[in-house]
């Protein structure tokens, strides 16, 4: 990510005038998804995972939806898709296998997702650098009858917080056509992942990262040590 300071205006006014509404995948207590941790072993992890929903916004002839405390696909012009994210941490090993079994789904009828928009510069101001959105359509994407992103889930940027070696994993609960103006929403679904050549504890040592990464991710048990505690110690008797 680039370290600007950045005001997305567009977004803020987008929030300010138009009015979300809740489109529900499954019935839930919460608009937020949620795992639940079966197995979190030195040579596999299990999780369950539910999408209770998401929130639409109509913009014209539009649906900008957006799966609350997640993040959506940014390819310019393309659907902006929702994705759901975590970060598991995993032992040593060559690779990660990933098998995804889909246990609920719905369709939704009449729904047209927005494109995702291009961020270009605010140059209608000097002082802070500012982005803004602008309305940007490939048109070969929404002519194109199939389902989009047509794959589910993935894992990416595999790789350690210091000792600890993490991989995150994606899934995308909506598929969307857009010559059909519809969606496939896969609400709830089982992850499991095993390891190619796994070395070592699937849970390492973090030293006063303890609680950082215990609250990163999600099958990571904290010792309770953090970067406060670390650092007081030893220093009972000076005055």
């Amino acid at each position: 990510m680039k370290n600007l300071t950045v005001i997305l205006v567009a977004i803020l006014f987008i929030n300010t005038i138009f009015s979300q509404d809740w489109v529900e995948f499954t019935a839930s207590e919460t608009t937020v998804p949620s795992y639940d941790l079966s197995k979190s072993l030195d040579t596999i992890v299990e999780f369950v995972l539910l999408v209770p929903g998401m929130f639409s916004t109509a913009i014209d002839s539009f649906n900008r939806v957006q799966i609350k405390e997640h993040l959506k696909l940014d390819s310019v012009g393309y659907p902006e898709i929702p994705v759901v994210s975590y970060l598991v941490a995993i032992p040593e090993c060559d690779s990660v296998n990933l098998e995804i079994t889909l246990l609920d789904s719905i369709k939704i009828d009449d729904i047209f997702i927005y494109p995702a928009p291009e961020l270009v510069p605010d140059t209608t101001d000097g002082g802070a650098i500012a982005l803004i959105e602008q309305f940007a359509f490939n048109r070969t994407a929404y002519e194109t009858n199939s389902y989009f992103p047509g794959h589910i889930t993935e894992t990416i940027d595999k790789g350690a917080i210091r000792a600890q070696n993490v991989v995150r994993v994606l899934f995308y609960p909506v598929q969307f056509n857009p010559v059909k103006h519809e969606v496939w929403v896969y609400s709830k679904a089982n992850i499991n992942m095993t390891f190619y050549n796994p070395d070592g504890s699937i849970n390492n040592d973090v030293g006063i990262f303890n609680e950082v990464v215990g609250n990163t991710l999600i099958n990571y048990n904290s010792n309770g040590i953090n970067a406060s505690v670390s650092c007081g110690a030893g220093l009972e008797n000076i005055c």
